[in-house]
């Protein structure tokens, strides 16, 4: 392929103490068969050897490379939509400074919004893996968790992996992500693409999403309250006939919340947000499973109560 008959593609690479792993996720994007791309990497403030690591890879690579280093740390949308603005690309890659590209990502996803001019994004599978062993735990869509078809699956449940996306710079709302929503942004940013134009779904895992204990899925409680704002947020802007496509978002997100409670140690706060997940019609074994163990911790002390929570929880997001 040769460059000046490709349009640019930056990869706008988020990152925030993740030295472990910057290396690695930077020498996958380089390794990529698309020769026209920029890597706009935004660094928020990091503590550990992020910085240094950046400012190896921009002298080996100053044509390439973006760096954009803060001297204080302001939040993740805040860092996202700082290396939205210095993205000069047709199309943009949101990338997080942890996960890898698999061989092909970037050549296919481009060829994909060629062929089809009237979809605002596209994206594809992808392999969970731990971090450590390096084992492939799983692929991110299951018969559970199929890929996003059409708007009313979007807003029925995020389905997407960030990682997975390529988005037609043109057509993103301005301002990029909301900062309102820190967590699930990009959930709204989707929605709202998807609200004027079409998308497609691209059946390759060409992308290895990280697990490991930083993952701000697994450790922030406050993820389901922050989806339930979003929630009321999108019944403020969709019609009126897409509102019931909401509410297994809401179910999931009341699950969520409770998850939360229990992980700080408020056993009542999460029963009542597991009857209200059911009163959204979630009928599913895990919500039955998870009224018995939010029983079951009212009745123990809290230190021990605690304790065998963060366990179930490890082991819910080993997978």
């Amino acid at each position: 392929m040769h460059k000046n008959n490709l349009p640019l593609v930056s990869v706008n690479v988020i990152t925030y103490n993740q030295s472990a792993f910057l290396a690695e996720t930077l020498e996958s994007i380089l390794a990529q068969d698309y020769p026209n791309i920029e890597i706009v990497i935004a660094d928020d403030g990091s503590r550990d050897d992020n910085p240094k690591i950046i400012a190896e890879y921009a002298k080996r690579y100053p044509k390439k490379i973006i760096p954009l280093l803060a001297k204080q740390n302001g939040g993740i949308v805040v860092n996202c939509n700082r290396g939205l603005a210095a993205c000069k690309g047709s199309y943009i890659v949101p990338f997080s400074g942890d996960d890898v590209m698999l061989p092909g990502k970037i050549s296919q996803q481009v060829a994909l919004l060629k062929a089809n001019p009237t979809a605002a994004f596209c994206f594809h599978d992808m392999e969970w893996f731990e971090h450590g062993s390096n084992r492939t735990l799983r692929l991110h869509h299951t018969p559970n968790n199929p890929p996003a078809t059409c708007i009313e699956d979007l807003l029925a449940d995020n389905s997407i992996g960030g990682p997975a996306v390529m988005v037609r710079t043109r057509m993103m709302p301005k301002g990029g992500y909301n900062p309102k929503f820190p967590h699930a942004g990009d959930w709204l940013l989707w929605i709202e693409m998807a609200r004027h134009h079409p998308f497609i779904y691209l059946d390759k895992p060409l992308v290895r999403y990280r697990r490991h204990p930083e993952n701000q899925t697994r450790i922030n409680p406050h993820i389901g309250t922050e989806q339930l704002a979003l929630l009321n947020h999108l019944q403020t802007i969709i019609p009126e006939p897409l509102h019931s496509a909401l509410q297994p978002a809401y179910a999931r997100s009341w699950q969520a919340v409770a998850i939360g409670a229990f992980t700080q140690g408020r056993p009542w706060q999460g029963l009542k947000a597991l009857l209200n997940s059911l009163k959204f019609g979630n009928r599913s074994g895990k919500l039955v499973l998870g009224v018995g163990i939010g029983v079951i911790l009212l009745c123990l002390p809290q230190p021990l109560a605690r304790r065998l929570w963060a366990t179930l929880i490890n082991r819910r997001f080993r997978a």
